[in-house]
């Protein structure tokens, strides 16, 4: 299983090569999950009601897991300095707390969980590509979504 960052659900939401290439390399057997908190940041990050509407309606299918109020709790107890010294914010932290209590590694371009991961040493954190200057904002195409879906 893999813990898909928001950023990563837009980037493949977007048609970004490098993360459509990443998206092929994964096999078959390995599920992919995106976090409540992600679902809200790419909700909150949305321009209008319409783009929105179809960032919900491209991972439509897909599991959504929200962490148990135990794994939040444990994260809770270190987000002052997490927040106040490093800049994390409640988003990252919950997308954690989903990556932990699944024990599954999270997919993300964000330094914030490198933050997390020094207070949490058993956090996974795998970075899938690499950013280039230009990234290419052209509109997905059906078929990835089809294999994001499964």
């Amino acid at each position: 299983m893999l813990v898909l960052d928001s950023e990563i659900v837009i980037d493949l939401a977007n048609g970004y090569p490098p993360a459509i290439e990443w998206l092929s390399t994964i096999d078959d057997e390995t599920s992919l999950t995106i976090p409540g908190s992600a679902m809200l940041e790419m909700t909150f990050g949305a321009i209008n009601k319409r783009e929105a509407s179809a960032v919900h309606s491209r991972v439509a299918g897909m599991p959504v897991h929200w962490p148990a109020p135990a794994a939040c709790d444990r994260l809770l107890a270190r987000y002052i300095d997490l927040s106040k010294r490093d800049g994390v914010n409640p988003a990252d932290l919950l997308i954690a707390a989903c990556a932990l209590e699944l024990a599954a590694p999270v997919c993300t371009l964000d330094k914030h969980f490198r933050f997390i991961q020094r207070e949490f040493p058993e956090l996974r954190i795998e970075q899938p590509y690499q950013l280039d200057a230009g990234r290419n904002r052209r509109p997905p195409s059906r078929s990835w979504w089809q294999r994001l879906r499964r």
